[in-house]
């Protein structure tokens, strides 16, 4: 089975050849790639001000995005099993508690 690497988004494509379609992107494997303006990679400055994020663009990591805490959760999770716990510690004291018939 041959695979063939997009040279546009770099999908493998298996089976193919370079006048199928790639199955990520749809162009053609064989046509050429333009290369215009390459975005400049991320390059570390000494002299460059801190960046900041703003916590209100971060979504589903910001701290009021609302809901129910993950030690909310744990805790009830935990109070949960201590009960559970407790009802089959109780069950099997009743059972072998039984006198013999």
């Amino acid at each position: 089975m041959p695979r063939v690497k997009c040279p546009h988004c770099g999908a493998g494509n298996q089976d193919a050849t370079e006048d199928d379609t790639c199955w990520q992107c749809g162009n053609v494997l064989g046509a050429p790639v333009a290369r215009g303006a390459q975005p400049r990679p991320a390059v570390f400055e000494p002299g460059a001000p801190t960046q900041q994020l703003d916590p209100s663009q971060m979504g589903w990591l910001s701290s009021n995005a609302g809901g129910v805490s993950q030690r909310t959760i744990a805790f009830a999770a935990l109070i949960g099993v201590c009960i559970l716990g407790a009802i089959i510690i109780v069950l099997v004291y009743l059972l072998l508690s039984r006198p013999a018939v």
